[in-house]
């Protein structure tokens, strides 16, 4: 009894020495019961997209938990965000700042007294935690009920124009229990990229690869033929612990692999026993029978002497002095990080996926949308359809009001005088007078210190870049979502163009990063997880390097051994989060 005691004061001490409360409206209001209109509205709330939220006359203040970076944030009363609300939506704020260090202490804490401020931004909540804190307990606000034209006509609008947020945002009983950070839907940030020399390749009678065999007799050639000079070229580069999976993703894709990638990849995420999908169904690629062509064509290159002599062990670092040393054929990697030379780089292509034997169809696997839990709010708000309608700035149409929130305005009476608004050039550059003056010593530390209680962009933001530039009285150009790429001769730019135009068309979308499981889903993953990446690791060295020989004999008895270890049940607790949701999105 005496040790649990201990525990909670420990809790309660932590929570308070790491949290900073600024109170700005009175603190928290006695209960007020007010008149609806025929529609079911609160007498005091506009609705649509009508500003300010809360009309002129009424006295209505909402609770919010906001991080506070540990080294950079601002205090409540120097950030423009929450001048932005009272003058702009006519809210009073009572802010809890926490550390963002000490965030996940203070969300134990949150929920295990259940005194919930009304929104709460970023206390880094996954799927499990919705479906524990929402779903389960009843502590979060479903928000599906006010998802109606008069209270959220914004996230409806980016439901529609990005239909995989919702599909990804619903839980298995239907409910929404979260706001989304919105990324730009179909980009290249969720493509496995792979470039190769193609300048070299032309010089020796070749063109872009379309087959395994195409791509394989390019490598020997390059082996053969070195017309790299050094006498040392290293036709296929990369390593096995390079981010985002090494060369793996990318080659999967041949076999009929889509795989669920991103950079960089998070450690828990292992490529073969990381969820995959194959002819419309979830295939752990460790488990699959295909998994031995993989194995086959890697033991290939080991054999041919055409892969990385230290694929196993080489770290990023190693890879990017080859590339500098221009002695690189193919690899997973952008030239353009370590080549600043547009020549040098601008002779590298990206390629796009190749065909084999058992899968004739160029496709490769990219993120559904980019989707991340950002904001939740109490069940037990008193005023759940301001919440709604705060949260639904977010998601203004326009696009200004969320590049605002993380951005500020640009120069104008929108500022307040806290700072002097961001600028937005015609070549795509984007900077603050204040950082110019030596105010701050860079964008980062301005919009936490000055501008942002968040420590991430929030809402909808598939369309930030045009959105700054029209903000800034610049024309939009280009694509929904994208900036303009024209200039090659920019690193960044030539990298973007060349995903864009090789890797983009092929894209398929593969197993989202937010699926939904139980609590007992969630640890059954992790603990099967545990020991199968640990015998597939070792197996898969041994394979390609020939240590174990791979043959019917040895491929089934390492088959029979992950299923033995529960790879089969796995994969079937993946198969259901698949079918819930292509469910959610009819």
């Amino acid at each position: 009894m005496l040790k649990n005691t201990f525990k909670v004061l420990m809790l309660l001490l932590i929570a308070v020495s790491f949290t900073i409360p600024v109170f700005a409206g009175g603190g928290r209001q006695a209960a007020t019961t007010y008149a609806r209109g025929p529609d079911g509205i609160p007498e005091y709330l506009n609705t649509g997209f009508t500003q300010p939220i809360i009309k002129p006359g009424y006295d209505i203040t909402l609770r919010f938990l906001a991080p506070m970076h540990f080294q950079f944030g601002g205090r409540t009363e120097d950030l423009w965000f929450w001048e932005h609300v009272r003058q702009t939506m006519n809210i009073n704020v009572e802010v809890e700042q926490v550390i963002n260090t000490a965030m996940a202490e203070r969300r134990s804490l949150l929920f295990a007294t259940g005194d919930l401020p009304d929104i709460m931004f970023e206390l880094g909540l996954q799927p499990v935690d919705i479906m524990n804190y929402g779903v389960r307990d009843g502590q979060l606000l479903n928000i599906v009920p006010y998802l109606t034209p008069l209270l959220a006509p914004g996230l409806l609008n980016s439901f529609e124009m990005t239909p995989a947020a919702r599909a990804l945002m619903t839980a298995p009983n239907g409910g929404i229990y979260a706001w989304p950070s919105i990324g730009a839907a179909g980009g290249t940030g969720g493509l496995p990229d792979f470039f190769m020399n193609m300048a070299w390749a032309r010089s020796l009678g070749f063109e872009r690869p379309e087959t395994l065999d195409d791509f394989y007799n390019i490598l020997i050639a390059f082996r053969d033929r070195d017309p790299s000079g050094t006498g040392r070229i290293l036709p296929l580069g990369g390593s096995a612990v390079q981010g985002g999976g090494g060369i793996a993703p990318w080659l999967l894709s041949a076999y009929g692999f889509l795989i669920r990638f991103s950079t960089p990849r998070p450690p828990s995420d292992y490529i073969f026993t990381d969820p995959a999908v194959r002819n419309g169904r979830v295939e752990i690629p460790a488990g699959s029978p295909v998994f031995r062509d993989f194995l086959e064509f890697m033991n290939l290159l080991w054999r041919e002497r055409l892969l990385n002599p230290n694929y196993f062990t080489d770290e990023p670092i190693a890879n990017r002095a080859a590339i500098a040393e221009r002695r690189v054929g193919a690899m997973h990697e952008s030239p353009s990080t370590t080549l600043l030379d547009p020549a040098d780089f601008q002779m590298y292509e990206a390629l796009s996926p190749l065909t084999s034997r058992v899968n004739p169809t160029r496709q490769v696997g990219r993120t559904a949308a980019p989707i991340n839990i950002r904001t939740v709010a109490s069940a037990d708000t008193r005023h759940p359809e301001a919440v709604v309608r705060f949260m639904d700035w977010f998601y203004d149409p326009t696009g200004h009001n969320q590049a605002m929130a993380w951005n500020g305005p640009p120069p104008g009476p929108l500022t307040y005088g806290m700072f002097q608004g961001f600028v937005y050039t015609p070549d795509w550059t984007e900077y603050y007078q204040d950082v110019e003056d030596g105010l701050f010593p860079g964008a980062w530390e301005l919009i936490l210190g000055r501008i942002a209680p968040f420590t991430g962009t929030h809402g909808d933001q598939s369309d930030r870049f045009n959105v700054m530039r029209e903000m800034s009285g610049l024309p939009r150009i280009g694509e929904r979502g994208f900036r303009d790429f024209q200039n090659l001769n920019f690193p960044n730019n030539y990298y973007e163009n060349q995903m864009r135009t090789h890797l983009r068309p092929y894209g398929v979308d593969s197993f989202p990063r937010m699926v939904w499981f139980t609590t007992q889903e969630s640890q059954r993953l992790a603990d099967i997880k545990t020991v199968i990446d640990n015998f597939v690791e070792q197996e898969v060295a041994r394979f390609i390097t020939g240590a174990n020989p791979l043959n019917d004999a040895t491929f089934n008895a390492y088959i029979n051994q992950l299923n033995a270890l529960g790879l089969r049940e796995y994969e079937s607790i993946y198969q259901r989060a698949w079918e819930q949701y292509l469910a959610a999105q009819r």
